[in-house]
């Protein structure tokens, strides 16, 4: 890895931990609303999440799951969603899913996924 881009997400992972651990009304939330979630399971296939159809699992890891999505409106498109399914009462895995979707945002490279859409769905399960 070249020394700019470590040192550009060096700067972003700080601004992230920074963003969730100042209280900020979005961070404050955010957490209440990943914290207080029911634990019910994490959508599957053939559910929605945010405007995509989940088709296919592709991976699980600790932290969550992905998988192959379809969205049909405003256009039709594939794409991969990330579930965080691992979610910890202290709230470290909330603070790592933020973290790395801040740092997608902000990268762009074509070996690197683009972030498109985020949000939480009606359980409490965060993705992007």
């Amino acid at each position: 890895m070249t020394d700019g881009l470590h040192d550009d997400l060096a700067r972003l992972n700080a601004e992230a931990i920074g963003a969730i651990a100042s209280g900020t009304p979005q961070s404050d939330d955010l957490m209440r609303r990943l914290l207080t979630a029911s634990l019910e399971e994490s959508p599957g296939v053939g559910e929605q999440v945010g405007p995509f159809e989940l088709v296919e699992l592709i991976g699980r890891g600790g932290f969550g799951e992905v998988f192959h999505a379809r969205q049909r409106i405003p256009i039709e498109r594939d794409v991969a969603v990330k579930i965080l399914t691992g979610l910890d009462r202290g709230g470290s895995a909330v603070a790592r899913f933020e973290r790395e979707r801040q740092v997608l945002v902000a990268l762009r490279h074509p070996g690197i996924v683009r972030l498109l859409e985020a949000g939480i769905t009606p359980s409490g399960h965060p993705w992007f």
